[in-house]
Order: C-alpha cells, then structure tokens, then sequence
C-alpha cells in the first residue's frame, strides 16, 4: 500500500482533508476528494468575517476543481451554516474554497479559467475543461468585476455616440 499523501496538493484553509476515491465520470475517469470543516477553528461568517455564535445546520456540495493529471477532480464539500451576531442572519461558513453562492468551482479553478479567457474564446475554455459555458461565462464576469469594478460616471460632461443606424421603419430624430 502506498504512503504517498494527497492532503498536500490541497492546501485549503480551515478544512481538513477526509477521503479520497476513483470514480467513473462522463468524461472519463476522476477523483472524489472529501473535506470537512476543521472542528479546531471557530466558524467565520463569509459575508462580515466575524466569528460565528452557533451553528445552524450542515450542507454538502460538490465543487469542480483543478484535474489531476488526466483525472478531472471533484471536491465534496460539507460545510456549515452559522448564526451570525454582526448580521443578525443566518450565513454560510467562510472557507475560502470557493466563493459562497458563486458557480461551483473552486477559486482556483476560477483563477485558471480567468486567465485562459484572456487567451481563448468562452466556448474554447468551456471545451477544454468540461465544463458548461455558462459556468465559464460566470466566471469570467466575476473576474473582470472584480479586476475592472463598476465605470465610475461623476463628472462626466459629455456622451459620444460612434454610429448611428437608419433604415427602414426607423424614426429620426432631427
């Protein structure tokens, strides 16, 4: 039996690495790996970053990440939701895996697909990575949100408009 570890290649913050198994995905084979929250760290709210009352419930999800070799990887992912005293609401664990309520990739995956769009068209990455457009696209547009943030409009005077199209049943403005 081999002593070789994969815990190292996973180097997720306040997870810990449970299990890992070989199965038979639609797009050849791939490897489940499981993580729990580390019971030694108290829960961090994602959304205001302070520390957590109490725990309101578990959840699991499985999170596509970057592939090992030729297998495609899958993250399985049991986390918590907390009561949060700052909000006053009820939120999910910070983890720092991947982005709560965001396409379910791991971060990064998402850095990796961010810079293969600089290079590639949408269905290009989409293709090589087995994964649906839509995911690739909502990834891309949060990195660019994030890179580019929203324009900002204060003091702006003028607005050029670059063409202008007449054709049939369109209405001037002169």
């Amino acid at each position: 039996m081999s002593t070789i570890s994969i815990s190292s290649l996973f180097p997720f913050c306040r997870l810990k690495f449970v299990n890992s198994e070989e199965v038979e995905l639609g797009i050849g084979s791939g490897k489940v790996i499981e993580f729990r929250p580390d019971q030694r760290f108290s829960p961090i709210s994602a959304h205001c970053k302070t520390k957590g009352t109490s725990q309101h419930s578990k959840h699991q999800r499985f999170l596509r990440d970057l592939s090992l070799g030729p297998h495609k990887t899958l993250i399985h992912l049991n986390y918590r939701k907390i009561y949060c005293p700052h909000c006053g609401q009820v939120r999910v664990e910070e983890l720092d895996i991947a982005t709560p309520g965001g396409p379910r990739v791991t971060k990064r995956l998402a850095t990796y697909i961010q810079q293969l769009c600089k290079l590639m068209p949408v269905k290009a990455v989409a293709e090589h990575l087995h994964l649906d457009w839509k995911t690739v696209k909502e990834v891309e547009k949060q990195g660019l949100q994030s890179e580019f943030g929203d324009t900002d409009y204060n003091g702006l005077r003028y607005l050029a408009v670059d063409e202008i199209s007449y054709g049939k049943h369109h209405k001037s403005f002169y």
